[in-house]
């Protein structure tokens, strides 16, 4: 994704439109790498408008205009991270997941076109955060035991488990899920 470093500069000079205009690019952008790692809508608005408040407000500690995205980003994953740990012993199903399920479980053209999105819907939260961070963003599993503060070899395991889940899922093996 490109981004325009003037838009930044902008922005730490105070301009509105440079904070709309980044808002605009870059939320639908942000809620969906939410979305997907929590799975709830109203979290991941949530999360997202709190990552941009909060990179809006502290724009002075970035120190290179160029890395205004891979930044809102952390800020954005170390939130979901932060929501999940809270989050982590509160198991209760709301109206959404179900309909979430519904749609997943029963739409088989669903599962052939997005089969991880399928697999991330069957994954604890905290799995969906280190499988996407790995597989989608391209974090190493030293990047992901920083951020998590779990270790390197929890990554490993973790992702080695649910890519065989994948490979599972992909060869027709009913007992994967």
């Amino acid at each position: 994704m490109v981004f325009d470093k003037a838009i930044v500069q902008a922005m730490k000079k105070g301009k509105e439109s440079a904070f709309t205009a980044c808002y605009q690019q870059l939320s639908p952008f942000i809620y969906s790498v939410i979305f997907r790692i929590c799975g709830r809508e109203a979290i991941a608005e949530e999360i997202m408008q709190d990552s941009f408040i909060q990179a809006f407000s502290s724009l002075s500690q970035l120190q290179k205009d160029s890395h205004f995205i891979p930044w809102i980003k952390r800020i954005a994953f170390n939130k979901t991270i932060n929501h999940l740990r809270k989050d982590k012993n509160d198991l209760s199903l709301t109206e959404e997941h179900f309909e979430l399920a519904d749609a997943e479980v029963f739409d088989e053209r669903l599962i052939q076109q997005n089969q991880l999105a399928f697999l991330l819907s069957h994954l604890s939260p905290e799995a969906k955060l280190i499988v996407w961070l790995f597989v989608v963003e391209g974090y190493t599993h030293i990047e992901i035991a920083e951020l998590t503060g779990k270790t390197e070899s929890f990554s490993k395991s973790l992702i080695s488990r649910n890519l065989a889940k994948l490979r599972a899922i992909q060869t027709g093996d009913a007992n994967a899920l």
